[in-house]
């Protein structure tokens, strides 16, 4: 069975980002996957202070004493890996930028193969009706980077214009998109 982990990153109630990762989580228990979702924003994560602590060795990580510690083995035993964010001001919504420079620490040691040969998908909602101009494409990139130089291969990409909280909801044509995003990876 695999293990599917989804981090969602939008700090808000019935955030749009939060429904497309619920329609991924549901489609992955459809195909048969185990999935554990975690909310960034009810988790006490501090931003890296740079000290270089966690590349002394694979196994030290962070010593930050956080909620981050107990995501290290998470992200480790995930087959899948899945994350929905808000785009706030061209980029990923800042819980999801600290959670990320945090990762970090799974290259200690200076071995950066911790989290090769996993998949992943990024889900992204936001307010511009273009694309091009919303900041998703910035979003995507940063993943894309940093993912081709870790070894994970991001298999999708759903994105979707909407504000309101819920607003997704109306767009059936992303919202069945993400379903089968979810039904893809947990096969």
């Amino acid at each position: 069975m695999k293990h599917v982990l989804v981090i969602s990153s939008s700090p808000r109630k019935n955030a749009n980002s939060d429904i497309l990762a619920d329609q991924v989580i549901a489609g992955a228990k459809a195909a048969g996957a185990g999935v554990e979702k975690v909310r960034l924003a009810a988790l006490k994560i501090g931003y890296c202070v740079a000290c270089e602590a966690c590349q002394k060795s694979r196994d030290t990580f962070c010593v930050q004493k956080d909620d981050m510690r107990d995501l290290y083995p998470k992200l480790l035993k995930a087959d899948v890996l899945v994350f929905a964010s808000p785009v706030y001001w061209f980029a990923v919504s800042g819980q999801m930028k600290v959670f990320l420079d945090r990762t970090y620490a799974l290259g200690g040691g200076g071995d950066w193969t911790a989290l090769k040969g996993k998949k992943a998908a990024c889900l992204f909602t936001y307010a511009d009706p273009n694309p091009l101009e919303s900041g998703v494409t910035n979003a995507f990139r940063m993943f894309q980077d940093a993912f081709g130089f870790l070894g994970v291969e991001i298999t999708d990409c759903v994105h979707a214009s909407c504000q309101d909280p819920g607003e997704v909801r109306k767009n059936k044509t992303v919202m069945e998109a993400a379903r089968a995003v979810g039904e893809k990876l947990g096969r």
